[in-house]
């Protein structure tokens, strides 16, 4: 992607620092870069860009670091065993979920994990690694004094923990980890790339291998990014028995998966007024799994009494601990996917259960980012309208069939025994993904630079008239004021 004048001095203050031997203080020019760049891709539809010059400053770095500190302790033991290092511990989000799975389908004897920074929650050692399904001994936390400069810690810390392969779940804006793990023993080094389709450091690494979690990342950064991606999916485990019958209550039962955040972007039909409608239309139930502030309850409160429904209609559940169990004991028909900002984990999670779903898709230039990635059947809309005639056409055949094909395409694509088989070879080559369809739209990295661009002119925009409302409102708030006649000329 093209710097501009920014990105230029951004890059010309880091190799300064570089050739100065100031590791530290070039990293912290490529994290500021980057910030500006991922502020300036907010508003719109992000694409999963990379930057080769910052990546050339961050190898660079791992050069000094590797020549100052000499040969890498060599791996301890026999044993080959893995770990995922997080820059940045995170409670949510795919990543997190994704780490689990990698950790869980790992055919290592011993598993690890490494966090950098325990993040806003400061989440106890005991709590991370009970969320990653390993024992407490098993997770370090790098000491705070460290932070800012991981690789004086961590590569000694994999070397003694026997870590041969080493997969990275990291934010773009903390470089400083990508180095360390470059200057440790680690054969392998994977780094997870972004599944919500940040601007992501270290895409053009050496020594280091992409991993893609979605076929559209996948394909996206062979066709517009030059590398050559592993692509290792998305998982989860179906439910043991048989799927409850649906229509089994004689009326429709909906639900969606997902916290507030899911629902706050202001583009968006609000979630409140949609639940509302959708039950005083068709009646049934819907559940919502996932954790939602007072106030968001509060206003699905009042949007169901506008609407005459009855309040017990709908039901909440803040956590669940299994989505696609929790989706057949609450006998669920038909899920609705958060809107207007979706779930990748989710949408495997529903797949595995079976469950027919129906995804929101604004706009044309969006759809490419789920191709792949649904199973066929999954039903799409971009107005309430489309949403009222999907749950209007539903019946307990047509959900029965959707269900089947949904299972088949995660069987074959999503199931745990593929990750594990794909995680089983000591070089990870991945496995191949759901091919997208020759005719879809493929937006490329100029697409990318338009939409920087666009979003950049949209701020401006929103500035130029966010200062004319204060202006017109200072003046209707001086022609109200009556000033003593002392302040007047």
């Amino acid at each position: 992607m093209s710097e501009g004048p920014r990105g230029t001095a951004f890059l010309s203050e880091a190799w300064a620092a570089i050739q100065g031997g100031d590791v530290p203080r070039a990293l912290r020019h490529i994290a500021e870069a980057y910030g500006h760049i991922g502020r300036w891709s907010d508003g719109g539809q992000r694409l999963p860009i990379g930057w080769p010059e910052a990546d050339r400053v961050i190898a660079a770095a791992a050069d000094i670091v590797r020549a100052a500190a000499g040969p890498p302790a060599p791996i301890a033991g026999e044993e080959r065993n893995d770990a995922i290092l997080f820059s940045r511990w995170t409670n949510y989000g795919g990543h997190r979920f994704a780490a689990t799975d990698i950790l869980r389908a790992s055919p290592a004897r011993n598993k690890y994990a490494f966090v950098i920074h325990p993040g806003k929650t400061e989440s106890s050692r005991e709590k991370m690694a009970l969320r990653l399904d390993i024992p407490a001994d098993c997770l370090e936390v790098v000491p705070a004094e460290v932070r800012d400069k991981p690789w004086e810690w961590l590569p000694a810390r994999l070397a003694a923990r026997g870590c041969s392969r080493l997969f990275i779940v990291h934010e773009t804006y903390r470089p400083g980890v990508l180095v360390a793990a470059l200057v440790s023993s680690c054969a392998g080094i994977y780094i997870l790339h972004h599944i919500d389709a940040k601007p992501c450091s270290g895409l053009y690494l050496p020594r280091a291998k992409v991993v893609d979690l979605t076929p559209f990342c996948y394909h996206y950064s062979r066709r517009n990014l030059a590398i050559s991606p592993i692509y290792l999916p998305l998982v989860s485990e179906a439910p043991t028995g048989e799927r409850p019958a649906f229509w089994a209550s004689g009326a429709l039962c909906t639900a969606t998966c997902g916290r507030e955040e899911k629902f706050e972007s202001g583009r968006g039909f609000p979630y409140a007024a949609v639940v509302a409608e959708r039950l005083r239309r068709f009646g049934g139930r819907h559940v919502h799994m996932g954790h939602l502030s007072e106030g968001a309850l509060e206003m699905i409160r009042v949007a169901l009494r506008r609407a005459g429904v009855e309040p017990g209609l709908f039901e909440y559940l803040s956590r669940v601990p299994n989505l696609p169990a929790a989706l057949w004991a609450n006998r669920v028909d038909l899920f609705i996917a958060s809107f207007p900002l979706g779930g990748a984990r989710t949408t495997i999670d529903v797949m595995a259960s079976g469950t027919p779903a129906v995804v929101n898709v604004r706009s044309p230039q969006e759809r490419p980012y789920g191709l792949g990635l649904r199973p066929p059947g999954t039903a799409e809309w971009s107005t309430p309208e489309d949403l009222w005639a999907i749950l209007g056409s539903a019946d307990p055949g047509s959900l029965a069939e959707r269900s089947r094909l949904a299972r088949a395409y995660f069987e074959q694509h999503h199931s745990f025994s593929v990750l594990a088989e794909a995680l089983a070879r000591p070089e990870i080559v991945g496995v191949e993904p759901p091919p997208l369809p020759d005719d879809s739209p493929f937006p490329s990295p100029q697409n990318a630079l338009c939409q920087v661009l666009s979003d950049v002119a949209w701020f401006r925009r929103s500035e130029r008239e966010l200062r004319a409302k204060v202006g017109a409102l200072e003046e209707a708030i001086a022609r109200s004021i009556k000033w003593p006649r002392w302040l007047k000329r």
